[in-house]
């Protein structure tokens, strides 16, 4: 008769309460990952490095800081909670490239001031 006993009200209480901590580590694994989504997105658009495609080339670093601006936040405070950020070994090359290509403007712009 036991194995017909229904489940007592804190049983099924305690049972169903996510740990408020994990919630908000999941949370920002999503939020990370659609912010990393969209990084990796802008970073398969750098236009070439050519003299005429400078006008593009400026958007793009424009677009790619504002992409940076919102991810950074949360890496840090992924960081405060033990989540980590990954970015697929697929995409790896073509981020780094896109630093690199936002890295040699800003290196130049910092040279002059």
């Amino acid at each position: 008769m036991s194995a017909n006993r229904t489940p007592r009200l804190s049983q099924l209480v305690n049972a169903s309460t996510p740990d408020p901590a994990e919630a908000e580590k999941a949370v920002l694994r999503e939020q990370i990952a659609a912010a990393l989504a969209g990084l990796v997105t802008e970073a398969k658009c750098v236009p070439d490095d050519q003299e005429d495609m400078q006008e593009e080339k400026m958007i793009w670093l424009r677009r790619w800081e504002e992409k940076m601006a919102a991810l950074m936040p949360l890496v840090e405070q992924g960081k405060m909670l033990g989540v980590s950020v990954w970015v697929d070994t697929a995409d790896a090359p073509i981020v780094s490239q896109s630093v690199d290509c936002w890295y040699k403007p800003n290196k130049s712009n910092t040279k002059d001031k």
